[in-house]
């Protein structure tokens, strides 16, 4: 009966796999088409941070154009993440989000490679499909195993007896039926508990190591380089690696395979066959990791590009910060293109609600993307390679008792300690520096934090205020950009067009009459302005 109920789940998962690659294999005949991910990347319980992670404990950063928590969320680059991302697999999502932290050691993007992916069908669906068959582990964290392992436990060959006890006394039936009864439910029920417990004691790493191996074939299955001979005998346990985060809660035959391999302690096996396999080709699994990863985000980073309106890659220079023309914000659905030849710092000036943040913000997005995915939405985009950081989205915490104003001051001290710290180029945005506090000293530390910046040779500084008071004061030093409004009778519109030169106009008085404030407010205030 045990031999039946065996076969019989064999036979059921080997179905389910096969029905399932088959779909699978129907499904990437037409992604590319419609511009779809094979599965979901906007899962809010699904984190892709942990490469990023061990790069940040584990490797020299400091000349990294790494892009801090506090620019990642100003600049809303998690909101462009979902909206690049066509992954295939786990380690794909996580080397993705370290080249949008900007944190790799160099460009993972691949010009030729992407050219292949967009063009050769063929090679786009045969990577595909292993790429798929990959998968997604979700949450998972291999990369750690690039780094170290840390400590195994001892592996203990008795337990091989405790496995085939549930098989030896099925044979002692014909013997003593009842010892026959007793061995085979004390065999089982041991291996149970022993198997939870190793679970258990292995935490994380237990489907993390399983993923692990997987990633070596998968590799060696796309190019043969990574397909070592002393690793072809490890290619049965791929279909033996299904562990309970990657079974599927519908595939029963999955489900009914994973208790059997706990019964029979056969994952207790397999996970100290694998340690050892990797800890013997602990260079062939980085490379291995890597080559998978950097593989599925030139798929992604190719069909993205696919369903921008247009975009160009950057051009690196070493004599200019910013020039570029077309540039537009990637997250909008209608976006506004503008031309920019930024060479000396700008004061940035314009009425409410008329463009200023969505620019600053699509200019810093472009670096980003420029420098991790070699990429920018414009038609021309040549710069000088830099570190993103802003103060823009400031807010007062209640947890930590700060006032804005005093969120706003430990923000921008922030970015004095970086561009005294950093060597490279450093690309600073704020927005209406210093809003929390009142005018005179708003004006006078405004201008004094932009003039510390701007003598500093590698910092370049784009920043946007509502103080005109600024412009005559740095005058000298910063060149002014401005947008505008546009009123006509009881509307009011926006072209969100960069200019050069100082903002004549405000709207803020005509927004009382628009949004029908009463009469005697609008006419105060518009006499008092006069």
């Amino acid at each position: 009966m045990i031999l039946i109920v065996i076969a019989l789940t064999f036979l059921l998962s080997v179905g389910i796999g096969i029905y399932e690659n088959y779909k699978t294999r129907q499904a990437i005949k037409t992604l590319w088409d419609r511009k779809r991910a094979l599965s979901d990347n906007n899962n809010p319980y699904v984190h892709y941070h942990n490469y990023f992670v061990n790069i940040m404990e584990n490797e020299d950063t400091e000349d990294r154009n790494i892009v801090d928590d506090q620019t990642w969320s100003d600049l809303d680059v998690g909101q462009l993440l979902p909206k690049s991302n066509f992954t295939f697999t786990t380690i794909g999502d996580e080397l993705l989000y370290a080249s949008l932290r900007n944190a790799t050691e160099s460009s993972i993007i691949d010009e030729d490679l992407i050219d292949k992916i967009t063009e050769d069908r063929e090679f786009r669906e045969r990577i595909s499909y292993q790429l798929a068959k990959l998968g997604k582990s979700r949450n998972s964290d291999t990369s750690k195993f690039m780094y170290a392992f840390r400590p195994r436990m001892e592996y203990n060959p008795l337990f091989i007896l405790l496995s085939l006890l549930p098989i030896i006394g099925v044979f002692m039936f014909f013997i003593h039926p009842l010892l026959s009864i007793v061995t085979v439910l004390s065999g089982l029920g041991a291996n149970l508990y022993i198997s939870q417990k190793h679970k258990s004691s292995t935490g994380f790493d237990y489907p993390d190591i399983f993923h692990a191996i997987n990633i070596i074939i998968a590799a060696g299955k796309i190019n043969s380089r990574y397909n070592r001979k002393g690793l072809k005998r490890l290619s049965f346990i791929s279909p033996l690696s299904v562990t309970d985060d990657n079974a599927g809660e519908m595939n029963i035959g999955l489900q009914l395979f994973i208790g059997l391999k706990s019964a029979f302690l056969l994952d207790y096996h397999l996970y100290h066959l694998v340690i050892r396999s990797l800890s013997r080709n602990h260079t062939l699994y980085g490379e291995s990791w890597r080559y998978l990863a950097e593989m599925d985000v030139n798929y992604s980073v190719a069909l993205w590009r696919e369903t921008l309106p247009y975009f160009t890659t950057p051009e690196v220079a070493e004599t200019s910060s910013i020039q570029t023309e077309g540039l537009y914000h990637p997250l909008l659905t209608e976006p506004v293109e503008n031309d920019l030849d930024y060479d000396t710092d700008i004061l940035l000036t314009g009425s409410n609600a008329a463009g200023k943040s969505t620019f600053m913000k699509a200019l810093g997005l472009n670096v980003i993307m420029s420098n991790g995915l070699n990429t920018s939405t414009s038609t021309m985009f040549k710069y000088r390679r830099g570190k993103v950081i802003s103060s823009m989205d400031i807010t007062d915490s209640v947890i930590e008792g700060d006032s804005y104003f005093i969120s706003e001051i430990k923000s921008l001290k922030r970015i004095m300690e970086e561009v005294e710290d950093f060597e490279g180029n450093v690309y600073c945005i704020i927005d209406e520096i210093f809003k929390g506090t009142n005018t005179i000293e708003r004006v006078a530390a405004a201008e004094t934090v932009l003039r510390y910046l701007n003598r500093r040779g590698n910092v370049f500084v784009i920043a946007a205020t509502h103080d005109m008071e600024l412009t005559d004061l740095l005058k000298d030093k910063y060149v002014f950009y401005h947008f505008r409004e546009h009123l006509e009778g009881d509307d009011i519109y926006f072209d969100y067009k960069l200019r050069k030169g100082v903002a004549s106009t405000s709207n803020a008085i005509e927004l009382l009459r628009l949004y029908e404030f009463p009469d005697e407010v609008y006419e105060e205030a518009k006499r008092k302005i006069e």
